[in-house]
């Protein structure tokens, strides 16, 4: 197909990496939104847009009269509830592959609405993801990937920590959401599913000192494995 201009809008700087590094692989051209600009003025430079679904500023794009593909964390109603509201009906689910970002890049610019659920084994890691990342950055590319992760991992977790034993629930859950879709994209699905727990905790299912315990497990668990691939 024709290479288009494309508009990411995410802050994340893990999922900002894999998803530069795939449309650079499709020969897209793209730019990172800047939340100072005027969104109805940015907008008219390009041929579709990359949303990320927690983005604060969501609202300014109901409308925005150009493709949408709203990137998802969680393949949950409530996630694509926000978006629907925008009249986004085209979704991508992390973790997802270069060859479904192609798809729905295609299906996008030809205005058909499509919507992707990617499906993983019932397991601590998701191989596939990884290898997704494989194909598009290289062995070398992958690990400076974990690297950037890893720079900040300990610190993001034990802030999570920190703020769920002095009960900033708020702030617990901001982080928590950061480093859950890091995670995800890099194939941790069961650290995902705890910080997604963190994220939405509420008052009928509160966070304790066992959730404490299990973040702390998982997070090592995850740790170790993302290492080992480093010492390959």
């Amino acid at each position: 197909m024709t290479k288009k201009n494309i508009l990411l809008i995410e802050k994340n700087p893990i999922n900002q990496i894999i998803t530069k590094k795939f449309l650079e692989k499709l020969g897209h051209q793209y730019s990172i939104y800047d939340d100072t600009q005027d969104l109805n003025t940015v907008v008219n430079n390009f041929d579709l847009i990359l949303l990320n679904s927690k983005n604060n500023r969501n609202s300014g794009f109901k409308n925005i009269e150009k493709p949408i593909i709203g990137l998802l964390d969680n393949n949950s109603e409530s996630e694509k509830g926000t978006l629907k509201e925008l009249g986004i009906n085209n979704f991508l689910v992390r973790p997802f592959s270069i060859n479904h970002l192609k798809k729905h890049i295609e299906d996008s610019l030809i205005d058909l609405s499509s919507e992707m659920n990617i499906e993983s084994e019932n397991t601590s890691f998701d191989q596939a993801a990884l290898d997704n990342l494989r194909e598009a950055f290289g062995e070398d590319g992958i690990k400076d990937l974990i690297n950037v992760y890893l720079e900040t991992f300990d610190e993001t977790v034990n802030s999570i920590i920190k703020k769920i034993e002095t009960k900033n629930k708020d702030e617990a859950s901001s982080i928590a959401h950061s480093l859950k879709s890091s995670t995800i994209s890099l194939g941790g699905l069961e650290l995902g599913e705890l910080c997604k727990k963190i994220e939405y905790n509420t008052d009928e299912d509160p966070i304790d000192s066992d959730t404490i315990a299990e973040l702390k497990d998982k997070s090592l668990e995850f740790k170790k494995y993302l290492e080992e691939i480093l010492n390959t």
